[in-house]
């Protein structure tokens, strides 16, 4: 018996640790932005939560749809949204808003195709760049390697984030494709037993009345293919 190595609940419903991934992704921007992080002034975190709801229930939006293999109804407008909400609130929560840009980059990974995809990376890392860059600057304590290495964090980590999130609704759509096939497979056995028992049936029938009809003919003293002799006529 072929153990499975994930748990079985998670091959049954591969969604649900997919949308548990986007919610501590979601969570961080507003408790950045509430403690004030990188020398910004903490700010109420009640806008934060709910613009990030927003953008949470956008991006399961956007990653439902890719696990799926597709991508959802008036995409484009869904993805300037979260544009929108990811920049526009900046000015109004803090440098420490730009760190949901983990969620605006895999949707830009998922809906996007070809050059577009990855112009649109390239320019939403520059700007998480810059925004750390500034952030950074403000903070008279930190050394050079130390703006060095959160430069480098503001490049690597939000795309890793992202990718995670594109390659975990890539990974749901695989599952859900293997459980498709497994299940076709299944039933495509489930009829070539079936063929196979009712041919072995009827080799069954047929071997028995065969049986039947050689034991017939030997009782009534003929060969099955010489009809028995017509009875003698009376005299009148």
């Amino acid at each position: 018996m072929t153990v499975s190595i994930p748990p079985r609940w998670v091959l049954r419903h591969p969604r649900w640790p997919l949308i548990a991934l986007h919610v501590p992704l979601a969570a961080q921007a507003p408790v950045y932005t509430s403690l004030g992080v990188d020398g910004s002034p903490p700010t109420d975190p009640l806008p934060a939560i709910l613009l990030a709801a927003v953008i949470l229930a956008l991006q399961l939006r956007h990653s439902l749809a890719a696990a799926r293999g597709e991508r959802p109804a008036r995409w484009r407008w869904s993805l300037t949204a979260i544009l929108l909400l990811t920049h526009a609130p900046i000015w109004l929560l803090g440098l420490n808003w730009i760190s949901i840009s983990a969620l605006t980059m895999a949707s830009i990974l998922m809906l996007l195709r070809g050059r577009p995809r990855l112009v649109a990376a390239a320019a939403q890392v520059s700007v998480y760049v810059v925004l750390q860059l500034i952030a950074t600057l403000r903070t008279p304590e930190f050394s050079v390697w130390q703006v060095v290495i959160l430069e480098l964090y503001a490049v690597v980590v939000p795309s890793l984030f992202a990718a995670a999130l594109a390659g975990g609704a890539g990974l749901v759509r695989l599952v859900n494709e293997l459980e498709a096939a497994r299940t076709e497979l299944a039933a495509t056995a489930v009829g070539a037993e079936r063929i196979r028992v009712s041919r072995d049936l009827h080799d069954l029938l047929g071997q028995s009345l065969s049986a039947i009809s050689s034991r017939a003919t030997w009782r009534c003293g003929c060969s099955p293919r010489t009809p028995p002799p017509p009875a003698p006529r009376s005299r009148a």
